[in-house]
């Protein structure tokens, strides 16, 4: 989405109907408002991004690149979830891990600042899902692991 300034056209002025142009003081008022809405537009659109992280035996998550991260285990090697990069950029963030190994997925391990519990790899054709929420440099677990 791309926002373009709008010329400042005359304003009739409500009490005798005079055209009047805005003042610089409403104009810096409603461009500073506009760009409040635009980073919030962003950062909402950002939270319902798919990411997909490279795999391999260190995952890295850089949460600017989206609010969900759909890992792709390819083999059946074990994994480590990094800690992600970015943690500022969105409260919460949704983890995804795909099992498409053909077979038993390695073993997933997780950076002490991502504080869940509960994680069974998924069978082969399945996937397991939870979400997040960052507080300081803590990641922690707000929904169970679910696996379809």
């Amino acid at each position: 989405m791309v926002f373009t300034a709008i010329p400042n056209p005359p304003v009739p002025d409500l009490v005798d109907g005079r055209n009047r142009a805005i003042g610089g003081n409403l104009r810096q008022y409603l461009s500073s408002q506009g760009k409040k809405m635009a980073d919030t537009v962003r950062a909402l659109a950002l939270a319902h991004t798919i990411a997909a992280p490279a795999y391999g035996a260190t995952v890295q998550l850089d949460l600017s690149q989206g609010g969900i991260h759909h890992v792709q285990a390819t083999d059946g090697n074990n994994f480590t979830i990094a800690a992600p990069k970015n943690p500022t950029q969105l409260a919460t963030w949704t983890l995804s891990v795909d099992n498409q190994s053909g077979g038993a997925m390695g073993t997933v391990t997780f950076d002490s600042s991502i504080q869940q519990t509960g994680f069974t790899a998924p069978g082969a054709g399945q996937r397991t899902t939870a979400s997040f929420y960052i507080s300081g440099a803590t990641h922690y677990q707000k929904s169970p692991w679910v696996t379809v």
